[in-house]
C-alpha cells in the first residue's frame, strides 16, 4: 500500500453488500490530474473523521486493485483515511476544484473510447458540446427491499445503520 493524496470528486450512493453490508464506489484525482477509482467504501461505517466529503482532499493508502482489471481501480486501506482539507470552494468559476480535475480533460467521447480500445481507460472528464436530454428512471422496488434487509443486519461491532432509502426523483 501507498500512501497517497487524492481529492475526491464523486461518491456513488451505497450499494447492498453481502460481504460489506453496502459499499459505496468513489471516484477521485491524484496532483498530476490522473483519475482513479476507490472501492469497496463501506462509508457509512466509516468513524466520522474518516468520512469525506466531494471536493476535499484526502490522504490514504492504496494499492491496484487485484480482483478489478481496469487501469484506474484501486483498493483503498479505510483505517488509513485522513482529510487533508476542508471542501475546495466552488467560488470563481470552481477554479480550485477546475485546477486539478479538468488537467487531463478528453477532448470528447469518441476520444475517450478509443483510449478504452487502446489501453482499457475507463474513466474521464470530458465537457458535452450540448445536453439534448436528461432523464432519470425510477429504482426497482425489489433493490429497495434488499437494501433495506442488508441495512437492517445486526452486527455487535458495527454502528447500527439506517435503512438505506431510495434517492428521491
Amino acid at each position: 500500500m501507498k500512501k497517497t493524496k487524492i481529492l475526491i470528486f464523486a461518491k456513488t450512493y451505497p450499494q447492498p453488500s453481502s460481504k460489506y453490508v453496502e459499499t459505496v464506489c468513489a471516484g477521485g484525482a491524484l496532483e498530476d490530474g490522473t483519475l482513479i477509482r476507490l472501492f469497496p467504501i463501506t462509508f457509512r461505517l466509516l468513524p466520522l473523521d474518516k468520512r469525506f466529503k466531494r471536493y476535499q482532499w484526502i490522504e490514504a493508502d492504496i494499492r491496484k486493485s487485484g480482483s478489478d482489471n481496469r487501469k484506474e481501480s484501486f483498493r483503498i486501506n479505510q483505517d488509513s483515511t485522513k482529510k487533508i482539507s476542508p471542501v475546495l470552494s466552488c467560488s470563481s468559476s470552481w477554479a480550485a476544484r477546475r485546477r486539478i480535475l479538468l488537467k487531463k480533460q478528453a477532448p470528447s467521447l469518441e476520444y475517450l473510447n478509443e483510449l478504452h480500445e487502446l489501453d482499457g481507460t475507463s474513466l474521464g472528464i470530458i465537457r458535452p458540446k450540448e445536453v439534448e436530454e436528461f432523464r432519470v428512471k425510477p429504482k426497482d422496488l425489489s433493490s429497495q427491499r434488499k437494501a433495506e434487509l442488508l441495512s437492517a443486519q445486526n452486527d455487535l461491532f458495527r454502528a447500527e445503520l439506517q435503512p438505506l432509502r431510495l434517492a428521491p426523483l
